[in-house]
Formats: C-alpha cells, structure tokens, sequence
C-alpha cells in the first residue's frame, strides 16, 4: 500500500531520491571500509586512522563551498543539463533539420501556398 505523502511525489522525483539514497549509503560504506582495511590490514594506529578518515573527506568540505556558491550564480536549467550531460558521458543533444525553428517556419508556409 502506497503511502499517501508519497504518491503525489512524481516518478523522476522518487528515482532521483532513491539514487541519492544508494549514493550516500555506498558513500558510508566506503568510509568505513577504508578505515577497517587500513587497521586491519595496514595496521594503521589512531593517528593514520583518523588522517585517513581526514583525507576521504576533506575533499567534500572544501570543494562543496565553492561548487555550492557556483551553483547558485549560474542558471539552473544549463548548468544542470550541464551536469546531466556531463556524467551521462554525452554531447548535447542536437535537433533535427526538420525540427529547427527556421524550417518548421518555411514548412508551415509551403504547406499553405499550396502545391507548387
């Protein structure tokens, strides 16, 4: 039985939730195996352990700032089919010549002088 609060929600939406979902806990896990591997494995004391652990993260710390303040100065819709573009590993996609303003322009006005 679906739970009302969440049937509205639409489907991309709940994609993008569970995605971000599977995201974060792959996150954590990887976490906390490097510290294991490195105390089991490497025999890592507390210090190297917690430099470790300084190292994984600092990276979001300091980069997610400024991709934060960035993010909020530039348009919303280019900079995300940017980004969706970007880890999609494609171009941008492009419209068919019979797509293109110009020539639905130049279509509609054959299509009403009638045959030639």
């Amino acid at each position: 039985m679906r739970d009302a609060a969440t049937s509205h929600l639409p489907p991309a939406f709940r994609r993008l939730a569970w995605s971000n979902l599977a995201a974060q806990s792959a996150e954590q896990i990887a976490l906390a195996a490097a510290a294991l591997t490195a105390v089991l494995v490497l025999d890592a004391g507390e210090v190297g352990s917690g430099t470790l652990q300084t190292a994984l993260t600092l990276p979001f710390l300091v980069v997610s700032i400024q991709a934060g303040l960035l993010a909020d100065r530039v348009s919303r819709p280019p900079s995300a089919s940017a980004g969706s573009r970007r880890w999609a590993g494609r171009s941008p996609p492009r419209a068919s010549p019979d797509r293109r303003p110009e020539n639905r322009r130049a279509a509609a006005a054959c299509r009403r002088s009638g045959p030639a």
